[in-house]
């Protein structure tokens, strides 16, 4: 059970602890030699009370910002309800506490227990067999809750503080701890690269296209076999299948889910690689639970030790326990020609696996596990196409329509895809609205599912380097970011939103996108103003100082925080 359901028991169990305090002090008011004893009684129930409101203070604290206002409303009235079990809202508790979580669980646990004897000791005077001498014995000593009124006391001062300190840090450690999990992730998306590279060895020509998805890390960067195990990839691989005679030939898509194969050895070069510390092995966490609430479920929080060789691999992706499905228990063959691993795939009635693709280069040997997407037996593969944002938002088709919402969330995707990719070969360069690709699936295309897109063997597909004939004082890869939002927040490409002045510039392509987004910036600004200093923050500022590149891990968390999050922002209150 975690800590935080755990703190929601306590909430409930308190009022009835009360409740019960209150019922033993009426039967005592009977006997009027003892009526001035009920004093203490009230001060007893009070002290509880009040511990009871700092602790709803401690988790309404907890709350905010993660579920909405009228959620945590519905959650304090009802502190049993299925809400604090929710797994997603404990992960997010998990994240803001940070590494206080194993002292927020045993402190909450610390507090059960005290509260959990002074019921007991209620209990023992309130029944029926106990004498009046005995239970005027027990009103008289002043100290027989002391004990545990301290423990319950100092508990709640502790949890407040901790989530305050917690609290106050969560902005500067979440963008520490993306700035390390995007360095990850780049170098990890070289290797998936050369390993999906290496692999296809065949004639034919493929398009490849790499989904691109807003990442976040829940967890300290040093528990290293969670960051990992929560690590996908999703690609979408075009191959020519023949149709009903030898000339009819077309694309067909076959979409690949990707999890890193870590070994111990490579899950601590990469985390080294991004110098981030390994987490040693400690003692598992406490599990504790109220004797009175037998139908509430319980998170297990220990790791399996071994597995089956016979379970079926696809099934132990599923079910093993956190940071353990991406080290490697199981064997796969390394796939030497993925297009021809594919064809026999799809005669097979059902296949959980493809194998793995392995990269070997001088950084070290990385491998990757690939896992068919399932696909409805209805729907033709076939009749997918792809389509750029350029084309979507040039508007030649009018069917086609991406709402505000829409074009934030890409906004958001985008320039967090550039911290992710940057420097591999998924995004070598600058990056324009001509590199931003959606697979259309009958006739409509997933807003909400950007790639990018290689073609093998190599080919140019969109143009990423911008040539310059002058140098530009500007990082290009973030101007060419901050044209790529104004296109989106404006709805058109950068070409028709020039003026004819701009455009009879003789200057680079560049310069004359950055004195567009200029002009806009005050367009820009209306629409909101975070979008707007994100935009700004990408052609002008700090960042474009020293002559840095996004490699660069101060640089790249100064990105995060003064670019992303702000888009992030907008996004979460849209």
């Amino acid at each position: 059970m975690s800590g935080f359901e755990l703190a929601g028991l306590i909430l409930g169990a308190v009022p009835l602890l009360i409740s019960a305090l209150e019922h033993y002090g009426d039967g005592l008011s009977t006997l009027k030699r003892w009526r001035r004893y009920e004093h203490e009684l009230r001060s007893l129930v009070r002290n509880l009370d009040t511990e009871r409101v700092k602790l709803q203070n401690v988790c309404e604290k907890l709350l905010v910002g993660i579920v909405p206002e009228s959620q945590i409303e519905t959650m304090i009235k009802d502190p049993r309800g299925n809400l604090w079990r929710e797994e997603k809202i404990q992960k997010k508790i998990q994240s803001r506490l940070w590494e206080g979580y194993r002292l927020f669980e045993d402190t909450v646990a610390d507090i059960k227990k005290a509260v959990e004897e002074m019921e007991e000791r209620i209990k023992n005077q309130s029944r029926k067999k106990a004498s009046t001498l005995k239970r005027t014995i027990f009103t008289l000593s002043r100290n027989q809750y002391a004990d545990l009124i301290l423990i319950i006391r100092e508990g709640v001062a502790n949890l407040e503080n901790l989530t305050d300190r917690n609290i106050e840090l969560e902005p500067a450690r979440k963008v520490r701890s993306q700035g390390k999990l995007f360095k990850v992730l780049r170098t990890m998306s070289k290797g998936l690269y050369r390993a999906l590279k290496s692999s296809i060895d065949c004639p034919c020509s493929h398009d490849i296209s790499l989904k691109l998805e807003k990442r976040s890390n829940t967890a300290p960067m040093d528990d290293s076999e969670e960051v990992m195990s929560n690590l996908t990839f999703k690609i979408a691989l075009s191959r020519l299948s023949a149709g009903v005679t030898e000339r009819l030939e077309e694309k067909e898509w076959k979409e690949i889910m990707i999890k890193p194969k870590l070994s111990p050895t490579d899950n601590k070069h990469l985390l080294e690689s991004a110098s981030l510390p390994i987490q040693s092995k400690g003692k598992s966490k406490k599990s504790v639970s109220f004797a009175s609430s037998s139908n509430t479920s319980t998170i297990t929080m220990t790791r399996t030790q071994s597995i089956s060789q016979n379970v079926d691999i696809q099934t132990s992706i599923q079910t093993l326990p956190i940071g353990v499905a991406s080290i490697g228990l199981y064997n796969l063959d390394a796939i030497t020609n993925l297009c021809e691993k594919l064809k026999r795939a799809q005669k097979q009635a059902q296949v959980s696996t493809y194998g793995m693709v392995i990269d070997r280069s001088p950084e070290g040997t990385r491998k990757f596990t690939l896992h068919p997407i399932p696909t409805s037996n209805t729907e033709d593969t076939r009749c997918w196409s792809v389509i750029a944002l350029k084309q979507i938002l040039e508007q030649k088709d009018t069917s086609i329509y991406l709402t505000y919402q829409d074009r934030l969330h890409l906004a958001v995707i985008i320039s967090s895809s550039i911290l992710q990719l940057h420097g591999s070969p998924w995004l070598s360069g600058t990056i324009s609205s001509q590199d931003i690709f959606f697979i259309q699936k009958k006739y409509f295309p997933f807003y909400d599912q950007p790639f990018v897109m290689k073609s093998l063997p190599t080919k140019s597909v969109a143009t990423q380097n911008v040539c310059q004939d002058a140098p530009f004082p500007r990082n290009p890869v973030l101007v060419s970011l901050g044209v790529l939002l104004v296109e989106l927040i404006q709805g058109k490409p950068i070409n028709l939103l020039r003026t004819p002045q701009e455009e009879s510039l003789t200057h680079t392509k560049l310069l004359q996108d950055y004195m567009t987004v200029k002009r806009l910036l005050q367009d820009v600004r209306m629409a909101s103003s975070n979008y707007a200093a994100a935009v700004t923050r990408c052609v002008d500022g700090d960042f474009h100082n020293g002559g840095l590149t996004l490699d660069n891990e101060e640089l790249c968390e100064g990105v995060y925080s003064g670019i992303v999050a702000l888009l992030e922002r907008d996004l979460e209150y849209t």
